[in-house]
């Protein structure tokens, strides 16, 4: 997985405008074997024999009874489950409630 971070100036500055469309992936040069990945270039590998994808199980349910003198009583339950997801872990994360500039 290949992903791109665009920075803005500063925090008061959007980094693009919707209107401005995606910005190309600048793909990289696949001649010497060699891949060098720029800075803003975030890429994750994954070992395949070691590898079990995961999946989403969802399901619904509902009932309907009609009461009589047009009521109807209606009840129903959504669930979803993900099972085996890929997550990961952002290591350069500050600790929650450290009250420190670098846990912000």
């Amino acid at each position: 997985m290949i992903t791109t971070q665009i920075n803005s100036p500063n925090s008061y500055v959007p980094a693009g405008a919707l209107q401005d469309g995606i910005p190309p992936i600048v793909e990289p040069n696949w001649g010497n074997g060699k891949i060098p990945i720029p800075g803003n270039i975030l890429v994750n590998t994954i070992i395949p024999d070691q590898f079990r994808r995961g999946y989403v199980q969802s399901w619904n349910f509902t009932a309907q009874s009609e009461l009589g003198r047009g009521w109807n009583l209606q009840a129903g339950y959504i669930g979803t489950r993900s099972v085996g997801q890929l997550a990961y872990l952002n290591r350069n994360a500050g600790f929650i409630g450290g009250g420190v500039a670098t846990s912000r």
